[in-house]
């Protein structure tokens, strides 16, 4: 091999473990942030004017009601859970390649699917099996905040329902 060549090889070798490393390390590492996120090439300025949510998942079990974070605790992919289940019913969604949900059934046809994983490992990651979860969207902007209950799943029956407004 040429002096050019070693130097190709050895440059290109250098180039690919040198974005592959870190790359396979966020994936390992669970925490999505710059650079190794395709949040900042999908995001558009909303305006100050437009409302802002969170969303939440809560679980019962024979203890209580808890608060679940189902990336952090069920290594569960909000990401995932946007992209392929959650449905905007808006005109001008902020994610226009996202499913768009033209009825309930539709979007309650995905959330059981989510929620038929999010229980098998909840009683995983908690010991306790699941008796039923609920989906919460959270308006945190503009002030004050406020809940909007989006639906409830029963385990046992693998149902999906809407939710009652508070």
């Amino acid at each position: 091999m040429s002096v050019w060549e070693r130097a190709r090889y050895w440059g290109a070798n250098c180039c690919i473990v040198g974005v592959l490393v870190p790359a396979i390390a966020a994936v390992v590492v669970g925490e999505e942030n710059f650079p190794f996120t395709a949040a900042v090439m999908f995001c558009r300025d909303a305006g100050p004017d437009r409302p802002r949510y969170t969303m939440h998942w809560f679980a019962r079990d024979a203890t209580g009601e808890r608060e679940v974070s189902p990336r952090d605790e069920l290594t569960l992919s909000e990401r995932h859970f946007f992209l392929h289940f959650w449905g905007p019913s808006e005109e001008d969604p902020p994610y226009p390649d996202t499913p768009r949900d033209p009825t309930w059934q539709a979007f309650a046809e995905r959330a059981e699917r989510w929620f038929r994983v999010f229980a098998e490992r909840y009683e995983r990651h908690f010991g306790q099996p699941l008796e039923g979860a609920r989906l919460v969207l959270r308006r945190i902007h503009p002030a004050p905040a406020r809940d909007y209950p989006v639906g409830n799943y029963d385990p046992h029956s693998g149902h999906f329902g809407r939710a009652e407004e508070p």
